[in-house]
């Protein structure tokens, strides 16, 4: 019987299982069996061949043990604990799949734990992750053995609470109704006519800013800023901090012009108020997205809200002090074909320990692909769905130098 072949991609112990299996079904000795396992590496997983002597590759346990140091997941035990912790059932996740996660967890986080015990571990964590409250208070009551039995039940508990429901019956229904008394008549009556005589005004309502204003950060070190008698608040009503006046140079498409600024606590880097506009003459047209100024037209590009995470796309194992290029998914269902700016996680969701996640400005495609490093002396095996970063959308200004002109050109920022 021929064992399989291992790449380093798939999983290691399952992979170790089948070998043995296969080794116990051909009777080999461990000479034999450290044979076939060198002869069965293929892909990365070669790679360890080179980082030991003879002897240790002939020698079949120092062989496995190499293999599981780089490959193996005995040393994340800790984070298989914090994760099967933490495991509850999401909300559009079946009891199947949630079952399936616990007991793969359970076997991660205490692979040498005796079966019997591993069984009530798995047991008690399902039911503290368990969704439903009745189905979890059911269970108790159950006191089910084994992961499966306690599987079983939730199935059979949860298709009694659907055969349940919708059973009631209105056998009668009663309504009182109560005559109208001359009393509310007339106040009815006196209502409707001041509503018909009412009249509808029209009322201008505007949230933009009547001054332009710079956030503080944005204005130039050695710009003299004046102290200001203006307040400023926010669209919700709020205060918004306010530190005074200056002058800035703004510059839109290819004109340039020195314009007084407030200098504030804001969101944005520059907001352009009325003045400017109405100075400047601008011309918005909303409809095709276009800004007009002196008779230069300047293409508007909508920013996207909100940032999207960037998931592992499968099980990968980082060798020690290397570099490698990962697959990953954005989260969520973005439009393809948009730039956007990756971030990785900060220091203190950090993917895991030693592993340096590089930035970089992706093309939103199915797959992106995501840079990391393993600073560590030693492999690191990261799972399928771990957040590596986020994305953020990446504002574009397309703008036309000549009207009569078809060259343009772009600019992302």
């Amino acid at each position: 019987m021929k064992p399989p072949q291992f790449d380093g991609k798939s999983s290691w112990v399952n992979y170790l299982r089948q070998f043995e299996a296969a080794a116990r079904a051909n009777g080999w000795s461990l000479a034999e069996k450290a044979t076939a396992l060198t002869l069965a590496l293929r892909g990365d997983a070669t790679d360890i061949l080179q980082t030991l002597s003879l002897e240790e590759q002939d020698d079949y346990h120092q062989l496995v043990k190499h293999l599981e140091m780089r490959y193996g997941q005995s040393h994340l035990e800790h984070v298989y604990h914090s994760q099967l912790k933490n495991r509850y059932q999401k909300s559009n996740e079946s009891l199947q799949e949630f079952e399936a996660d616990i007991a793969r967890l359970v076997r991660l986080a205490y692979s040498s734990t005796p079966e019997n015990v591993m069984e009530r571990l798995a047991v008690q964590a399902f039911l503290d992750g368990l969704r439903d409250t009745e189905t979890r208070q059911a269970l108790t009551l159950a006191r089910p053995s084994k992961l499966v039995d306690a599987l079983a039940r939730a199935l059979e508990f949860e298709a009694a609470k659907q055969s349940c429901r919708g059973q009631a019956k209105v056998r009668k229904m009663e309504e009182d109704v109560e005559e109208e008394t001359c009393n509310e008549a007339e106040i009815r009556r006196v209502v409707e006519g001041i509503l018909e005589k009412r009249q509808i005004r029209c009322w201008n309502c505007d949230t933009g800013a009547t001054r332009t204003i710079i956030r503080p950060d944005i204005v130039r070190t050695a710009a003299r800023i004046t102290p200001t008698s203006w307040r400023l608040r926010t669209a919700t009503g709020d205060p918004a901090t306010i530190r005074g006046e200056t002058n800035v140079t703004i510059v839109i498409g290819n004109v340039s012009f020195e314009h007084r600024a407030l200098v504030a606590e804001i969101e944005d880097e520059l907001i352009l108020g009325m003045d400017i506009m109405n100075t400047k003459g601008f011309e918005l047209d909303f409809k095709n997205n276009v800004l007009k100024i002196n008779g230069e037209e300047i293409v508007l590009h909508r920013k996207t809200e909100g940032t999207i995470r960037v998931v592992l796309a499968e099980d990968t194992a980082v060798p020690e002090r290397s570099e490698m290029i990962l697959d990953a998914h954005l989260d969520g269902n973005p439009c393809v074909g948009n730039i956007m700016m990756f971030e990785p996680r900060s220091h203190e969701g950090e993917v895991a320990r030693g592993i340096a996640v590089g930035k970089a400005l992706l093309l939103t495609e199915k797959t992106v692909p995501v840079r990391i490093m393993n600073l560590n002396h030693h492999p690191v095996n990261l799972r399928k769905g771990i957040v590596l970063g986020y994305c953020s959308s990446v504002s574009s200004v397309i703008r036309k130098l000549d009207a009569q002109e078809n060259s343009v050109r772009k600019i992302t920022g």
